[in-house]
């Protein structure tokens, strides 16, 4: 399998539950961002309201899931951004990028979700 040498600058637009957004243009195939405001703790989200054509792959499964439990709680993780997470967990997976049992704990935590967009998401995955 052969792979192009190009790299595609990538704009990202991440979204803290502090209502902080940070854009960055990623040039390179690996990149650090620092987002201000954002306290321990706090959910980010990597392109916002799915406005990018790109999926995010988290490692960092055991603090997203904190995260994702305390927006979907207190009501602070929107239903498009739940859903962009939710997605792109189950696409990771399916990839073989990231563990199913982690898309499986999120699907999980949105039982109770009244955003039909999530469930068909869960359903669908």
């Amino acid at each position: 399998k052969k792979t192009s040498p190009a790299i595609w600058h990538i704009p990202l637009s991440i979204y803290s539950k502090s209502g902080q957004e940070t854009k960055h243009m990623m040039k390179g195939k690996k990149d650090q961002v620092k987002v201000w405001g954002c306290a321990p703790g706090d959910w980010l989200v990597f392109n916002q309201n799915q406005s990018g054509f790109y999926r995010v792959c988290r490692t960092d499964t055991k603090n997203l899931s904190a995260e994702v439990k305390a927006g979907i709680e207190s009501g602070t993780l929107s239903g498009t951004n739940l859903l962009g997470v939710i997605s792109d967990a189950f696409a990771m997976a399916d990839a073989g990028y990231s563990d199913l049992p982690f898309a499986l704990s999120l699907a999980e935590m949105c039982k109770s979700q009244d955003s039909h967009c999530v469930m068909m998401e869960i359903i669908d995955s």
